[in-house]
């Protein structure tokens, strides 16, 4: 018996001339990686997660260049290392290559993240570069252009960032936020047992608000932030009406003068022009969000813990991941070079290899155990270097 079912689709052949493209779209992949060491997939929580010009739907491409975003991330949301690093699809649409290109640069740089690493340096710096707008790229484009993985945000606005990060950090300690023992303002997110401790204290005993007033001229403080490889030293001291800043800090760049400061947001004047800039701090990452866009850096503890550094011939995990094989066993000799411990994360398999020859003394962990970035997973004995990652 057969049975008719009318609600089965219809085919039919199109009718009339395809309609005529207009304009031109490009798309780029936002991922949690770091392009600048091989690539490195990332993980952790992302606290923050906007991004401008975005619109629902495009209109009329030659008049309004629009930006789609599909994503699958949102602010709250944890990047894990059992997924593919990709946060998202952004795309462009403009009249033209070039117009659909820089669209998607400005919107990329003014993206609002507080998250592990990006790679959005990266793509705003191919999608301004010549040859890319040119369309003379190959699949030798990123040998062939070094200059696309440097830092695209401009030394004055980092320094900016930095210099606000400070004083807020300032005005937090000024109305009584407890610090940690590296001298780290104690905020919310994941808390080390340190800052837990101080935090405990703080509750019991408050220190009293005094605000910043002295009898004497008060010395600088300062507070150092690092965005990448690249460190900013902030020098500033509080008077009785007023925060200032050294002629260190200033670089004798732009006159840079503080007109308010709280916890959340420090107003300065650059060159007699006032901006605003919004701080939020997670540990010891601190969101600075500003006109020229949101930048996420990390505080440098001001006292170092000798035991948080590593020994000569530790082996350290590069990135959260999965031990997946172990190559050597305690008392074994190995090479230089060799490898030591297989890594999966991200769908990607890591090799943590030795950089000198030795005997294995320690290995702390195990086939299938889950390791966190910077934990020390083996030490090799003798006079070798961090182990290196292929």
């Amino acid at each position: 018996m057969s049975v008719c079912n009318s609600m089965s689709p219809q085919r039919a052949p199109l009718v009339g001339e395809p309609p005529a493209s207009t304009g031109h779209a490009i798309e780029v992949r936002l991922y949690a990686e770091d392009p600048t060491e091989d690539w490195q997939p990332q993980s952790g929580v992302v606290r923050a997660f906007s991004m401008p010009r975005v619109t629902d739907r495009f209109t009329n491409p030659t008049a309004d260049p629009g930006i789609r975003l599909d994503a699958g991330i949102e602010a709250g949301d944890t990047i894990t290392t059992f997924y593919d690093p990709m946060i998202a699809k952004v795309i462009g649409v403009g009249s033209d290559r070039t117009q659909a290109s820089l669209a998607l640069a400005v919107s990329l740089e003014g993206m609002a993240w507080d998250g592990p690493k990006t790679n959005v340096d990266l793509l705003v710096n191919v999608l301004r570069e010549a040859d890319f707008l040119a369309g003379h790229t190959t699949t030798a484009y990123f040998a062939e252009h070094p200059a696309v993985f440097e830092q695209t945000v401009p030394a004055s606005v980092i320094r900016a960032a930095a210099i606000a990060a400070a004083i807020a950090s300032a005005a937090s300690v000024e109305q009584g936020a407890p610090a940690g023992p590296a001298g780290v303002v104690v905020a919310e997110g994941e808390l080390s047992a340190e800052d837990a401790l101080a935090l405990a204290i703080s509750a019991r005993h408050p220190r009293p608000r005094i605000g910043g007033w002295r009898l004497f001229h008060p010395d600088y403080r300062t507070r150092t932030f690092a965005l990448g490889s690249q460190e900013i030293a902030v020098e500033y001291r509080q008077r009785r009406d007023r925060w200032e800043l050294s002629a260190n800090t200033t670089d004798d760049g732009p006159v840079i003068e503080i007109v308010t400061a709280t916890p959340a947001q420090v107003r300065m004047s650059i060159d007699g022009v006032e901006r605003r800039y919004s701080v939020r701090r997670s540990g010891t990452s601190v969101v600075v969000t500003s006109p020229e866009g949101s930048l996420t850096l990390t505080e440098l503890p001001r006292y170092t813990d000798p035991s948080a550094l590593a020994a000569p011939g530790s082996l350290l995990a590069p990135m959260p991941g999965t031990v997946i094989r172990i190559g050597a066993e305690i008392g074994d000799i190995v090479e230089a070079g060799q490898s030591i411990i297989w890594v999966e994360a991200m769908k990607m398999e890591h090799t943590i290899r030795t950089d000198a020859a030795g005997v294995l003394d320690e290995l702390r962990v195990a086939v299938g155990d889950q390791v966190d970035i910077g934990m020390l997973l083996a030490v090799i004995s003798g006079d070798s270097e961090e182990g290196v990652v292929s």
